[in-house]
Order: structure tokens, then C-alpha cells, then sequence
């Protein structure tokens, strides 16, 4: 437990401070959609702490975003990230969105990455893997954009 609050309290410094800022990635990135709802929430991660710079959510009911957010998602995020960083599947990408929809029952459903490919692909099961936990939210789609430190 307190390995976790750590790891918030260090994402919190992060974000509070500004974090380190990206540089420009050269690689597939995420295109926004007409219909994707509007990204109310917003994080940020330093290289040292994670593969992922920043992370931005929102979802199509009130409170939706929200509630994932109290939830955990920057530490889902990040640890999905570093699972597929681990895994060798980033590359140069440079950012992915994660589409899901929340059922009737509160949990997260299928998972659908963007752009296609191996990061997307391994970003969608390792966060589908780590949000399986999460329960009784409101029922609606969200969107989980996710922007990359550049490889090194």
C-alpha cells in the first residue's frame, strides 16, 4: 500500500511541477474522433517515473471520468505502459487512445486501441488487464488518450 501512495504522491509532485516536457516523437500517433467525448481530466508523468508523459480522460456521462479518475487511472495507465514498454512494444509511437465503454454493471468492457498496431494492440489488453478491478461506475464510453516519452 505504501509503494502505491508513493507512486501517487510522486505522479501529484509530477504534475503539480509541470513534469518534464515531451519532445517530439516521430511514429504513429492517436487521431481524434468526432464522436470522442471531451477530455476533462488530465495527468502528467516524468521520464524517470514512467514510459508515458501524460495521460488525458473523459467520458460521455457525467461523472464517468471522474470516477475512473478516483479509480486509479494514472497508476493503471502507467502500469500498463510500462508493461508494454517492457514488453518491447511501444517502439516510436508517439501517443495511443484507448476507447472503452463502462456496461450497466459498472465494469470497464472491450477495449479498442488507436492507431493500429503493436503498441495499440498491447495498450488496450495490459489496460483491459489492469482496470478488470474496477466496479460500479457509470454506465458510458470513455476515452484514455496517452502520450509517450520519446524511446531512447
Amino acid at each position: 500500500m505504501s509503494r502505491i501512495v508513493g507512486f501517487v504522491v510522486a505522479i501529484m509532485l509530477t504534475a503539480c511541477s509541470g513534469g518534464d516536457a515531451p519532445q517530439s516523437s516521430k511514429g504513429s500517433s492517436a487521431k481524434a474522433r468526432k464522436d470522442d467525448p471531451k477530455l476533462t481530466h488530465s495527468w502528467k508523468m516524468a521520464a524517470e517515473h514512467s514510459p508515458m508523459s501524460e495521460g488525458d480522460l473523459g467520458g460521455t456521462v457525467d461523472g464517468l471520468a471522474q470516477a475512473l479518475f478516483d479509480q486509479g487511472m494514472p497508476n493503471l495507465s502507467h502500469q500498463a505502459a510500462k508493461a508494454c514498454k517492457d514488453a518491447g512494444k511501444l517502439g516510436t509511437t508517439g501517443s495511443v487512445a484507448l476507447r472503452f465503454s463502462v456496461d450497466d454493471s459498472g465494469k470497464v468492457g472491450k477495449v479498442s486501441g488507436d492507431p493500429s498496431g503493436d503498441a495499440a494492440t498491447c495498450m488496450a489488453d495490459a489496460f483491459a488487464k489492469e482496470a478488470a478491478g474496477i466496479e460500479k461506475l457509470p454506465a458510458g464510453d470513455a476515452l484514455l488518450r496517452i502520450k509517450f516519452h520519446p524511446a531512447k
